[in-house]
């Protein structure tokens, strides 16, 4: 892919699962609505000698994220009912976030349960799946 030179919005983003029958297809989940960061985010441990004036840091572990994906509730799409009961049975699953500037997220996610969230009168119904990143992170860019 070219360098960008411009911003571009985040319309347009899509959130893959690996096929559990099928590893390395991924199936689009086409109703996200929220997928939250992905990234990875350090900790950092201080470091600081008893006679110094300032304090000194070193980085720390990577914490894993915790997920909230939440979807358009459409119990006709199989794609997603499956990703639902994915998170019912709490297994492990591999997901691929496309941007639209280009770059792609791949990372291992344990799932743990869902929610269909509390309805208003003036919006869409909605379910948030559960899920903790496991592991590293793969940054890549689309040629």
């Amino acid at each position: 892919m070219a360098v960008l030179n411009k911003v571009v919005l985040g319309k347009g983003t899509k959130l893959y699962f690996e096929d559990p029958d099928n590893a390395g297809d991924y199936l689009y989940l086409a109703n996200a609505v929220s997928i939250g960061t992905l990234g990875a985010k350090g900790s950092f441990v201080e470091v600081s000698p008893i006679g110094a004036e300032e304090k000194d840091y070193i980085a720390g572990d990577q914490e894993p994220e915790e997920k909230e994906i939440t979807f358009n509730d459409m119990p006709g799409d199989a794609v997603q009912e499956r990703f639902i009961a994915m998170a019912q049975a709490r297994d492990n699953v591999a997901i691929k976030v496309e941007y639209p500037n280009g770059r792609v997220i791949k990372a291992d996610f344990a799932l743990n349960g869902f929610n269909i969230n509390e309805p208003a009168r003036d919006a869409a119904l909605t379910v948030t799946v559960y899920a903790q990143r496991k592991g590293h992170i793969t940054l890549e860019t689309m040629p």
